[in-house]
């Protein structure tokens, strides 16, 4: 249970980093937290999409261990019946 809500915290805190280093919202700019991870890794992480691959698995993640329970519940004999065994 915990380990599921975990995946989707590091969803969401890549999505976020995703985002970049500002906002704009009118002619407001909004500091994210992009900006303080780029500074501290000096600058090398110029690239914010970099978070978004981490975040799509972790999204991944939570959505399977969210879908465990649910599919160990259905009664799929009839499927493993007529699916291949392994040999």
């Amino acid at each position: 249970m915990v380990r599921r809500w975990s995946w989707l915290i590091v969803a969401i805190g890549c999505f976020v980093l995703a985002l970049g280093p500002f906002i704009d919202i009118g002619s407001t700019r909004i500091p994210l937290p992009y900006a303080i991870v780029h500074w501290l890794l000096g600058n090398q992480y110029r690239t914010p999409m970099r978070f978004a691959t981490p975040g799509v698995f972790a999204l991944a993640m939570f959505v399977a261990s969210s879908l465990d329970r649910f599919l160990t519940q259905l009664n799929l004999d009839r499927v493993r019946r007529w699916s291949p065994s392994p040999a």
